[in-house]
């Protein structure tokens, strides 16, 4: 369901990842590896950068052999990832920082996510850029959670000025950028060990459903390619949009491929509700929002072979007047591993004094008692499983319908005149995938 309020997607509203990077990483990004020049101007850039390494790597004696043929094209491969992905930063943040990693155990590994640009020799490569001006480098470092002091700090990367004074004369823009077609799309992530655990992608065999996952996604992405989407509105902060952002990843955790799987990229993921109400169209067209209500519960219910009797589940008896805090408590019991016995962070204040947590999930499991037997540890991440497959569905439906359709996890965007239609698909293949009506809801606002 898209939160007008900004909310993080269910499965990142606990994360306390969150709490352990300074104030200032919080807006950071990650580096693209597989970022590309798309023209000759960007693409001078990087063989101008090469040259400048290369004849400081002769004049210092640095470097006293010569690179293999092999060799060379991967350090090529990697200095031209690294500033075009630092300018494409800074013409869409500037200023703005790109967290890297210089763990060897990351880079240089191999499977499925590999990219050449990310090898044993990156940081050696970022250093000497920084040597050059070309770009700024902050090193992070890692302090024990439990020490007290500064938190761990990542390495991160911005343009420094030999770059900002070459993109601004060679007149770069963001059309001068791409990502290489080549990145895997279909990511499988393994279990986290505790909160502070940031997770990482685990490598895995192809099989006949992951193919058909992988296929599906390409055909959304080569759609939403060709897309007339456009943006004449304002971020916050006066960020530039870039409109050619549209590639979608399927990202599924706990290293099961039944467990998460909605999909994540997209310009307009980032945006907030207001900006995206204000400035995106597409076709030419303004956009509605149709989301999908209490999903979580009505597949839980389906899954269970029962038809909800009621029309909210969050209106609990007992509970009435805290539908929000009920909303959060429940999606924080679907992802637990253990019963909760207090409030989870952030939630204490949306219920009575009064009424303790265990009181609060005993009333929520008395208003379902269809469903508490198939109440099983996270299994949020399950139903955001199913709801993903559903989601994924409905963007192929409207695709042969000829229908532009931008998801936000459990949402779509269209254009206004296509809202009927949309609302139609959406729930043909609810109940198609559960068995039960769904619910749509429509928002034409910020």
């Amino acid at each position: 369901m898209i939160e007008e309020d900004g909310n993080l997607p269910e499965e990142e509203e606990l994360d306390d990842t969150d709490d352990l990077l300074p104030a200032e990483e919080l807006d950071d990004r990650d580096f693209v590896p597989y970022r590309v020049p798309s023209g000759r101007r960007a693409r001078l850039l990087a063989v101008e950068a090469v040259k400048d390494l290369l004849e400081h790597e002769e004049r210092t004696k640095s470097r006293t052999r010569k690179r293999r043929v092999e060799d060379q094209r991967t350090f090529e491969t990697t200095v031209s990832a690294l500033l075009c992905d630092v300018v494409h930063r800074e013409l869409t943040e500037p200023e703005g920082w790109i967290t890297v990693t210089f763990d060897k155990s990351v880079l240089g590994c191999g499977g499925r996510y590999r990219a050449t640009a990310l090898n044993t020799k990156f940081p050696d490569i970022v250093r000497a850029l920084t040597t050059r001006s070309w770009i700024e480098l902050e090193e992070g470092y890692y302090r024990h959670p439990f020490i007290e002091g500064r938190p761990s700090k990542r390495t991160r990367v911005r343009a420094g000025d030999t770059l900002k004074r070459c993109w601004i004369d060679a007149g770069l823009a963001l059309g001068d950028f791409d990502v290489e077609d080549n990145e895997e799309v279909i990511l499988l992530r393994r279990r986290r060990v505790d909160h502070r655990d940031r997770g990482g992608t685990t490598d895995y065999v192809d099989t006949e459903t992951t193919n058909r996952y992988r296929d599906e996604l390409r055909r959304i992405n080569q759609w939403l390619r060709k897309a007339p989407l456009a943006f004449r509105g304002v971020t916050d902060g006066g960020r530039t949009v870039d409109l050619g952002d549209r590639r979608l990843r399927r990202i599924f955790n706990d290293g099961s491929f039944e467990r998460g799987g909605r999909l994540y990229g997209g310009f307009w993921q980032r945006l907030k509700p207001e900006e995206r109400f204000a400035g995106l169209t597409i076709g030419g067209s303004r956009i509605v929002a149709l989301d999908y209500g209490q999903t979580a519960l009505r597949i839980l219910y389906g899954m269970a072979g029962m038809t909800p009797q009621w029309t909210d589940g969050y209106a609990v008896p007992g509970l009435e007047g805290h539908r929000a805090g009920v909303k959060k408590l429940l999606n924080a019991m679907l992802n637990r591993e253990t019963p909760l016995t207090r409030y989870p962070k952030g939630l204490r204040s949306l219920f009575p004094f009064s009424i303790p947590a265990g009181r609060a999930t005993y009333l929520i499991h008395e208003f379902h008692p269809p469903v508490r037997t198939h109440w099983r540890p996270r299994i949020g991440l399950n139903l955001m499983f199913r709801e993903s497959c559903i989601l994924v569905d409905v963007l192929l439906r409207l695709m042969d319908r000829g229908i532009v359709a931008l998801p936000v996890h459990d949402a779509v965007l269209v254009a206004e005149q296509h809202q009927d239609i949309t609302k139609e698909v959406m729930l043909e293949v609810f109940l198609t995938h559960t068995s039960i009506p769904g619910m749509v809801g429509v928002c034409s606002h910020g």
